[in-house]
């Protein structure tokens, strides 16, 4: 077989293509404009929806904002009274020791004096004199 003997084969052409006429080019575009049109309906749909949901979860985090704002200015009420607790507390605790102190000394001082009484006789000028230091060590306590 030689390249002459292949036969050559051209192409068949198409049949004319018909161009569409005017009104079916109208209905066509009609039509697309229709579904654009549907679509952009179906799209503000689910926009509007998605803006009521945004509202919804506005308003939920306005709440929680909210409540955390009570809970912190609660805490802070609470922390403070706690520390006014506290220093009460310990306010009390030095003014007993403070008390404990001075009622050693004044013991110690009647013990002295009662012992010194035996000896000297002397009770009524003594006692008159270790009440008033206790006095002065109870005013030292206010």
């Amino acid at each position: 077989m030689t390249i002459t003997d292949i036969p050559t084969q051209r192409p068949v052409a198409p049949g004319p293509i018909s161009a569409p006429t005017l009104p079916e080019r109208q209905a066509a575009a009609v039509e697309e404009v229709r579904a654009m049109h549907q679509t952009i309906q179906d799209q503000n749909g689910a926009i509007g929806h998605l803006r009521t949901e945004l509202n919804r979860a506005e308003d939920r985090v306005t709440l929680l904002l909210d409540e955390r704002n009570r809970f912190r200015k609660e805490a802070n009420i609470y922390r403070t009274k706690l520390v006014e607790l506290a220093t009460a507390m310990a306010n009390v605790g030095l003014l007993t020791n403070q008390a404990q102190s001075i009622m050693t000394s004044a013991h110690e001082l009647i013990e002295r004096v009662d012992g010194h009484n035996d000896e000297t006789e002397h009770t009524q000028s003594n006692k008159d004199k270790i009440d008033g230091v206790v006095a002065n060590l109870a005013g030292e306590l206010k």
